[in-house]
C-alpha cells in the first residue's frame, strides 16, 4: 500500500501539530513502518482483509457506512528536551488490554500494556471498489476511508434537541453553511406545572414525547 498525509492524519500520525523542522521527519518514519505492507495490516479495521478479498474475488464494490477504527499513540521514547516521540500502537487482536507498535508480529516487538497507549477512535465510511479491465478481469482493488467522525460528533449533538430521522437527513454542509427555509412551532401546554410538578422525570419525558 502506499499512504498518503491524509492517511497519516486518520491513523494519529502527530506531523501535522508538530513545527515545521519536526513535519517532513515524522512523515518520512511512519511513511517508512507502513508502506509497502497489505492494508489490513495497518488499517485495524474489522474483517478489512475477508472484505477485501470477496471484492476482488466477486468484482463487487462494498459500502460500508459508520465503521469504527481505534488507533492508539504509544511514546516510544523521550528526547532530552522533554520531546515525546510518538509511535502507531494497534490493539493485539489476541489480547485486548494490550497493543502492538506498528502493529508488527507479536514474535518481533514488545506488546505494550494499554494503559500506556493514547487511544483515538474514528467514525469513517468504508468502500472498496474493485479494479478491472475492459474485458472484466479485476487487477487490484480500491479501498477508500472517509473520516466522518466530525459529522457524527455534531449529528449526536442535534439528536439532543431534533428527532434522530432529522438529524440523520443533514449533511455537512447543511450543518455549517449556508441559509435554509425551515419551520419551527412555539407551542405552550396549558397548566403544564401543575401536570407534571408530581411526576418523575421519566412520565414528563413521556408526556412531551406523546405530545410532539
Amino acid at each position: 500500500m502506499t499512504i498518503n498525509d491524509a492517511a497519516l492524519t486518520l491513523l494519529g500520525c502527530p506531523a501535522t501539530q508538530a513545527p515545521d523542522e519536526e513535519r517532513d521527519r515524522l512523515r518520512t518514519i511512519w511513511r517508512d513502518k507502513l508502506i509497502a505492507r497489505s492494508v489490513w495490516e495497518v488499517v485495524p479495521i474489522p474483517n478489512l482483509r475477508s472484505r477485501l478479498e470477496t471484492s476482488l474475488r466477486e468484482a463487487i464494490k462494498h459500502y460500508e457506512p459508520e465503521q469504527s477504527l481505534v488507533v492508539g499513540l504509544w511514546a516510544e521514547a523521550t528526547e532530552a528536551d522533554g520531546t515525546e516521540e510518538f509511535v502507531l500502537a494497534v490493539r493485539d487482536r489476541h489480547d485486548s488490554n494490550q497493543f502492538l507498535p506498528w502493529n508488527l508480529p507479536v514474535d518481533r516487538v514488545a506488546p505494550i500494556p494499554k494503559a500506556d497507549v493514547r487511544e483515538m477512535e474514528r467514525s469513517i465510511n468504508l468502500t472498496i471498489n474493485p479494479l478491472s479491465t475492459p474485458s472484466g478481469s479485476v487487477q487490484g482493488g480500491l479501498i477508500v476511508i472517509e473520516d466522518i467522525s466530525k459529522e457524527k460528533r455534531m449529528k449526536a449533538a442535534m439528536r439532543r434537541y431534533i428527532s434522530r430521522e432529522v438529524a440523520d437527513l443533514l449533511d455537512d454542509d447543511a450543518l455549517t453553511e449556508g441559509r435554509r427555509e425551515v419551520s419551527i412551532l412555539f407551542s405552550d401546554i396549558r397548566g403544564y406545572t401543575s401536570i407534571t410538578e408530581d411526576l418523575e422525570a421519566s412520565a414528563v419525558v413521556s408526556l412531551l414525547n406523546n405530545l410532539f
